[in-house]
């Protein structure tokens, strides 16, 4: 409490008051500090979206030679942290996305515990939208210092890995083995989630591991085949356009005894894998396609 005016108490929080008092050193600085401590607080400022070498030539009176050699002098004593060439972010803005980073991704896990990770776009949101290039910097380092680990389009906690409880486990095995059974002529997912009785966020989460684990294949939207009779499929298609140049949608169907349903996402699918190209309504072997061993 502060008592002001006429005895009137004021309630000030003690992290108002801190934050109150930083800004205060901080216009302090500017006025009066260091050239070196004048640039460092214009880059703390600015925050986690950090601070181009035109953005600080145009607020400061250093010139183009003095201002690098400043920057060079903050970069050396770890004061600031230097991404993209000439951008630049303060170090305790570093930590504090470190920090946020983290604490998004335990939030995340916490409810989504069966997806292997989030979005670098759902992170790069939650830490304020920071311009994908600063972004992109401050993941390689958090990701180096072991905070959080990148794959590919996603990103996780350190120490987060995806458990199946025993009763998921055996729900997984059972879908698997739906879509093997039904070798190259499956049902949808939606099919296969009612026969055995599963539904919600937890069945959709279990398929999408078994396609990460590539035990199932997408071959287009909402078709997906078993990694193993496709494989089958594969090489007895493979095979036939060795021997015969060639095959129609007709062979194809034959040959795998399926319907147009499937041929044809089957075709498509190998023409989008390099195997093959189509040639009017007929498929042939792509260069390069592997021969027979």
């Amino acid at each position: 409490m502060v008592t002001i005016g006429g005895g009137e108490l004021l309630d000030i929080a003690p992290s108002k008051a801190r934050r109150s008092a930083g800004l205060v050193e901080r216009l302090r600085t500017l006025e009066t500090g260091a050239p070196a401590a004048v640039l460092e607080t214009h880059i703390q400022r600015v925050g986690g979206g950090g601070a181009r070498t035109t953005e600080l030539r145009a607020r400061t009176p250093f010139g183009p030679e003095g201002l690098r050699g400043y920057l060079q002098d903050l970069v050396a004593r770890e004061r600031v942290l230097v991404v993209d060439r000439e951008w630049y972010v303060h170090t305790e803005a570093v930590e504090r996305l470190a920090q946020e980073a983290a604490a998004a991704l335990a939030t995340f896990h916490a409810r989504e515990p069966l997806k292997p990770g989030m979005s670098k776009e759902e992170l790069r949101t939650r830490l304020g939208g920071l311009d994908e290039r600063v972004f992109l910097a401050l993941l390689d380092r958090f990701a180096t210092a072991g905070i959080l680990v990148v794959d590919k389009d996603k990103v996780r906690g350190a120490t987060h890995a995806v458990r199946l409880t025993p009763a998921q486990q055996a729900a997984s095995d059972r879908l698997e083995a739906e879509f093997r059974a039904a070798g190259v002529a499956p049902p949808t997912l939606e099919e296969a989630f009612a026969k055995l009785g599963l539904a919600g966020p937890s069945a959709q989460a279990m398929a999408q591991l078994l396609v990460e684990g590539r035990r199932l294949v997408r071959i287009r939207e909402g078709l997906y085949f078993h990694a193993e009779p496709l494989q089958t499929a594969v090489d007895r298609v493979l095979t036939f356009l060795r021997e015969h140049q060639a095959i129609t949608p007709q062979e194809i169907k034959d040959l795998l005894g399926i319907s147009r349903k499937y041929a044809i996402p089957l075709l498509e699918w190998l023409d989008n894998q390099r195997l093959t190209v189509r040639v009017g309504d007929r498929r042939v072997l792509r260069d390069g396609t592997p021969a027979a061993s």
